[in-house]
């Protein structure tokens, strides 16, 4: 099912407590997509932990556990001024998720089964 939430920003916590319910502990990949510095890898293959949207802040918040069982919260990365999330998810493959902020940034997050 392909999916664009683009302007229904109502619908993205009850949508990220799905994914966080569904998919924590997945290996996600976070890739940032940007045409003034390029494009870096944020983090690969690491324990997705939680998917928050703070409106209050209009922040998205990604954050991954360490590569141990049972390790916390290691890096927390933050999408500052959501404009819109994207999601590619077909059966038999990587569930992607695409959130592109006020600049236009893309923020590729791919969760592997």
């Amino acid at each position: 099912m392909d999916q664009t939430l683009t302007n229904d920003r109502s619908t993205w916590a009850g949508l990220f407590e799905t994914i966080n319910t569904e998919r924590r502990a997945q290996l996600l990949t976070i890739d940032v997509l940007d045409g003034d510095f390029g494009d870096q890898l944020e983090a690969s293959g690491m324990p997705f932990d939680s998917l928050e949207f703070d409106s209050r802040s209009d922040v998205i918040v990604v954050a991954v556990a360490g590569r141990e069982p049972g390790a916390p919260v290691v890096l927390r990365h933050l999408i500052h001024g959501p404009q819109t999330v994207d999601l590619l998810d077909r059966p038999h493959s990587p569930l992607v998720m695409r959130i592109v902020d006020t600049d236009g940034i893309e923020n590729l997050l791919t969760f592997q089964p």
